[in-house]
């Protein structure tokens, strides 16, 4: 599990916790974000991803409210 990790925020409608998914530094970054970008705007009912260590994680689209996508290196401060 060493590299680098792209990590995916997916904020969810009514929930205050963010679905966090940690991808591999390999991911396609226009490929992840056609996903996301169709998973908000309903073309597809569910948005599928695979983490890193290899479980898929499935997200109702119509549930999403936003998505952040975190490079590798990239740190917050704070709170949060």
């Amino acid at each position: 599990m060493k590299g680098k990790v792209v990590e995916v925020r997916i904020g969810i409608a009514e929930t205050p916790q963010s679905v966090i998914v940690n991808l591999g530094d390999e991911i396609d970054h226009k490929n992840l974000k056609s996903k996301l970008e169709d998973a908000i705007q309903g073309k597809n009912p569910v948005l599928w991803l695979t983490d890193r260590s290899g479980r898929d994680i499935v997200v109702a689209s119509a549930r999403i409210t936003h998505a952040e996508i975190v490079p590798s290196g990239v740190h917050s401060i704070g709170f949060g």
